[in-house]
C-alpha cells in the first residue's frame, strides 16, 4: 500500500431510481485542506458491482458522490451509520479518519437526503 490508506463501501441506488446506480465520480475529501481523492465508478452496469475502493494518504475525510456539475450528491453520513431508518434524523457527514496502511470498510455513500434538511 505504500504508506497509503484505503477506503471502501458501497455505492447506494437513489431513491428516484433504486434499480440504478449510475456512473458517478467518488470523493474523498481531506480535512482541514479540503484537497480531494476522486476516483471515477462508471455505474453498477459496467462495474457489476455496487462496490468500491479508493486508496488515500492517511488523514481525515469527509466521502461523497458528486455530479457532472460539481455538486455533493450522496454521502457517508450519520444517517447512514444509524441505518437509514425513520427515526434517524442526524445527515452531518461522518469524518472517516484513517492511518497509515489502515484499511476502513462500510463506508457507504448512501445518503441521498442530506439535501433535504436545509429546504
Amino acid at each position: 500500500m505504500n504508506g497509503k490508506a484505503v477506503i471502501k463501501g458501497r455505492i447506494c441506488s437513489p431513491p428516484e431510481d433504486p434499480t440504478e446506480v449510475s456512473a458517478t465520480l467518488i470523493v474523498a475529501e481531506r480535512l482541514p485542506a479540503r484537497t480531494q481523492v476522486t476516483k471515477y465508478y462508471p455505474g453498477y452496469a459496467t462495474a457489476g458491482s455496487d462496490l468500491y475502493a479508493i486508496e488515500v494518504d492517511p488523514g481525515i475525510y469527509e466521502v461523497y458522490t458528486q455530479s457532472a456539475n460539481r455538486e455533493k450528491v450522496a454521502l457517508y453520513s450519520d444517517y447512514v451509520e444509524c441505518g437509514m431508518e425513520e427515526t434517524c434524523v442526524d445527515h452531518g457527514a461522518v469524518q472517516v479518519s484513517l492511518a497509515r496502511g489502515q484499511v476502513v470498510e462500510g463506508v457507504d455513500l448512501c445518503d441521498y437526503v442530506w439535501r433535504t434538511r436545509f429546504q
